[in-house]
Protein backbone atom coordinates (compact mmCIF):
# COMPACT_ATOMS: atom_id res chain seq x y z
CA UNK A 1 0.00 0.00 0.00
CA UNK A 2 1.39 3.21 -1.37
CA UNK A 3 0.12 6.24 0.57
CA UNK A 4 -1.01 9.24 -1.55
CA UNK A 5 1.25 11.61 0.27
CA UNK A 6 1.01 14.43 -1.77
CA UNK A 7 -2.65 14.95 -1.09
CA UNK A 8 -3.72 17.08 2.20
CA UNK A 9 -5.58 14.77 4.73
CA UNK A 10 -6.32 14.23 8.75
CA UNK A 11 -5.94 10.82 8.36
CA UNK A 12 -3.16 9.24 10.30
CA UNK A 13 -0.74 6.72 8.93
CA UNK A 14 -2.28 3.94 11.29
CA UNK A 15 -6.20 5.08 10.07
CA UNK A 16 -5.05 4.82 6.80
CA UNK A 17 -3.69 1.35 7.35
CA UNK A 18 -6.85 0.19 8.68
CA UNK A 19 -8.75 1.54 6.20
CA UNK A 20 -7.02 -0.14 3.10
CA UNK A 21 -6.78 -3.53 5.38
CA UNK A 22 -10.66 -3.31 5.64
CA UNK A 23 -11.28 -3.04 1.94
CA UNK A 24 -8.33 -5.30 0.77
CA UNK A 25 -9.94 -8.05 3.72
CA UNK A 26 -12.94 -7.53 2.03
CA UNK A 27 -12.05 -8.10 -1.81
CA UNK A 28 -9.74 -11.43 -0.39
CA UNK A 29 -12.81 -13.02 1.77
CA UNK A 30 -15.74 -12.33 -1.17
CA UNK A 31 -14.02 -11.46 -4.09
CA UNK A 32 -15.82 -8.01 -4.66
CA UNK A 33 -15.06 -4.99 -2.87
CA UNK A 34 -17.06 -1.60 -3.53
CA UNK A 35 -17.29 1.16 -1.38
CA UNK A 36 -19.29 4.05 -0.20
CA UNK A 37 -17.29 7.33 0.66
CA UNK A 38 -18.93 10.01 2.02
CA UNK A 39 -16.63 12.78 2.51
CA UNK A 40 -14.26 12.92 -0.22
CA UNK A 41 -12.30 16.31 0.27
CA UNK A 42 -9.22 16.83 -1.59
CA UNK A 43 -9.25 12.26 -2.46
CA UNK A 44 -6.90 11.12 -0.19
CA UNK A 45 -8.98 8.52 1.75
CA UNK A 46 -10.51 8.26 -2.10
CA UNK A 47 -7.00 7.18 -3.96
CA UNK A 48 -6.84 5.32 -0.73
CA UNK A 49 -9.81 2.96 -1.26
CA UNK A 50 -9.06 3.00 -5.03
CA UNK A 51 -6.08 1.42 -4.62
CA UNK A 52 -7.82 -1.75 -2.82
CA UNK A 53 -11.43 -1.60 -4.04
CA UNK A 54 -13.09 -2.77 -7.43
CA UNK A 55 -15.14 0.52 -7.52
CA UNK A 56 -15.47 3.69 -4.89
CA UNK A 57 -18.24 5.72 -5.08
CA UNK A 58 -17.69 9.14 -3.77
CA UNK A 59 -20.05 11.63 -2.20
CA UNK A 60 -19.16 15.19 -1.36
CA UNK A 61 -20.57 18.93 -1.59
CA UNK A 62 -17.12 19.89 -1.94
CA UNK A 63 -17.65 23.58 -0.57
CA UNK A 64 -16.19 22.75 3.07
CA UNK A 65 -17.60 23.04 6.35
CA UNK A 66 -17.25 24.72 9.46
CA UNK A 67 -14.53 21.40 10.47
CA UNK A 68 -12.96 21.11 7.05
CA UNK A 69 -12.42 25.01 6.19
CA UNK A 70 -14.65 27.07 3.22
CA UNK A 71 -13.48 26.62 0.01
CA UNK A 72 -14.39 24.90 -3.22
CA UNK A 73 -12.21 21.29 -3.02
CA UNK A 74 -13.42 19.73 -6.60
CA UNK A 75 -10.98 21.10 -8.87
CA UNK A 76 -8.11 20.13 -6.23
CA UNK A 77 -10.24 16.17 -6.29
CA UNK A 78 -10.28 16.05 -9.53
CA UNK A 79 -6.62 16.63 -10.64
CA UNK A 80 -6.37 14.25 -7.77
CA UNK A 81 -8.08 11.11 -8.73
CA UNK A 82 -6.79 12.45 -12.73
CA UNK A 83 -3.17 11.97 -11.32
CA UNK A 84 -3.74 8.97 -10.18
CA UNK A 85 -5.59 7.64 -12.83
CA UNK A 86 -8.46 6.55 -11.28
CA UNK A 87 -11.42 7.76 -13.38
CA UNK A 88 -11.97 4.17 -13.81
CA UNK A 89 -12.22 2.94 -10.17
CA UNK A 90 -14.28 6.30 -9.04
CA UNK A 91 -18.05 7.61 -9.58
CA UNK A 92 -17.78 11.16 -8.05
CA UNK A 93 -21.07 12.46 -7.23
CA UNK A 94 -21.56 16.14 -6.53
CA UNK A 95 -24.22 17.33 -3.60
CA UNK A 96 -25.15 17.19 -0.33
CA UNK A 97 -25.68 13.35 1.32
CA UNK A 98 -29.33 13.71 1.86
CA UNK A 99 -29.96 14.21 -1.85
CA UNK A 100 -26.86 12.17 -4.03
CA UNK A 101 -27.23 9.11 -1.50
CA UNK A 102 -31.02 7.98 -2.14
CA UNK A 103 -30.33 8.08 -5.96
CA UNK A 104 -28.00 4.71 -5.35
CA UNK A 105 -29.26 1.43 -5.35
CA UNK A 106 -29.45 -0.37 -2.21
CA UNK A 107 -27.56 -3.35 -1.12
CA UNK A 108 -24.63 -2.46 -4.15
CA UNK A 109 -21.67 -1.61 -1.21
CA UNK A 110 -19.35 -4.32 0.95
CA UNK A 111 -17.57 -1.16 2.59
CA UNK A 112 -19.04 2.46 3.79
CA UNK A 113 -16.66 5.15 4.88
CA UNK A 114 -17.93 8.04 6.68
CA UNK A 115 -15.94 11.17 6.75
CA UNK A 116 -18.47 14.27 5.86
CA UNK A 117 -19.83 17.00 8.72
CA UNK A 118 -18.40 15.74 12.44
CA UNK A 119 -21.16 16.68 14.09
CA UNK A 120 -23.72 14.19 15.65
CA UNK A 121 -26.94 14.60 13.98
CA UNK A 122 -25.26 14.70 10.72
CA UNK A 123 -23.05 11.82 11.32
CA UNK A 124 -26.14 9.28 12.74
CA UNK A 125 -28.25 10.68 9.91
CA UNK A 126 -25.45 10.10 7.59
CA UNK A 127 -25.40 6.39 8.49
CA UNK A 128 -28.81 5.78 8.57
CA UNK A 129 -28.70 6.95 4.94
CA UNK A 130 -26.03 4.52 3.83
CA UNK A 131 -26.98 1.61 5.72
CA UNK A 132 -29.74 0.58 3.25
CA UNK A 133 -27.03 0.36 0.13
CA UNK A 134 -24.71 -1.93 2.03
CA UNK A 135 -24.93 -5.73 1.62
CA UNK A 136 -25.25 -8.02 4.41
CA UNK A 137 -22.19 -8.72 6.96
CA UNK A 138 -20.82 -5.27 5.30
CA UNK A 139 -18.49 -2.77 6.96
CA UNK A 140 -19.20 0.72 8.46
CA UNK A 141 -16.00 3.23 8.91
CA UNK A 142 -16.69 6.22 10.82
CA UNK A 143 -13.48 8.95 10.93
CA UNK A 144 -12.91 11.28 13.89
CA UNK A 145 -14.46 8.91 16.52
CA UNK A 146 -13.69 10.95 19.71
CA UNK A 147 -13.08 14.24 17.86
CA UNK A 148 -16.35 16.65 17.85
CA UNK A 149 -19.26 14.97 18.36
CA UNK A 150 -18.89 12.02 16.24
CA UNK A 151 -18.65 9.47 19.37
CA UNK A 152 -22.54 9.50 20.00
CA UNK A 153 -23.79 9.11 16.86
CA UNK A 154 -21.28 6.10 16.16
CA UNK A 155 -22.30 4.27 19.34
CA UNK A 156 -25.69 4.92 18.79
CA UNK A 157 -25.30 3.39 15.21
CA UNK A 158 -23.20 0.40 16.83
CA UNK A 159 -26.05 -0.36 19.19
CA UNK A 160 -28.81 0.23 16.96
CA UNK A 161 -26.70 -2.58 14.41
CA UNK A 162 -25.20 -4.86 16.93
CA UNK A 163 -22.30 -4.10 15.21
CA UNK A 164 -18.55 -5.58 16.26
CA UNK A 165 -17.10 -2.38 16.97
CA UNK A 166 -12.72 -1.77 16.30
CA UNK A 167 -11.08 0.97 16.94
CA UNK A 168 -7.38 2.32 15.72
CA UNK A 169 -6.58 5.93 16.92
CA UNK A 170 -10.25 7.77 15.52
CA UNK A 171 -11.01 5.15 13.26
CA UNK A 172 -13.76 3.20 14.42
CA UNK A 173 -14.57 0.05 12.29
CA UNK A 174 -18.24 -1.74 12.67
CA UNK A 175 -18.52 -4.95 11.23
CA UNK A 176 -22.23 -5.65 10.50
CA UNK A 177 -24.24 -8.38 11.11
Amino acid sequence: MDLPRDIPTAITDAEAAALFQVASDRKLRTGRCRVLELGSQYGFSTVLLAGAADLVVAVDWHRGDPHAGPGDSLPTYWENINRYHLQDKVISMVGPAETTIPLLADRQYQVAFIDAFHEAESVYRDARLLLPKLTPNATLVFHDYGRFTVKPAVDQIARETNARFTLVETLAILELP
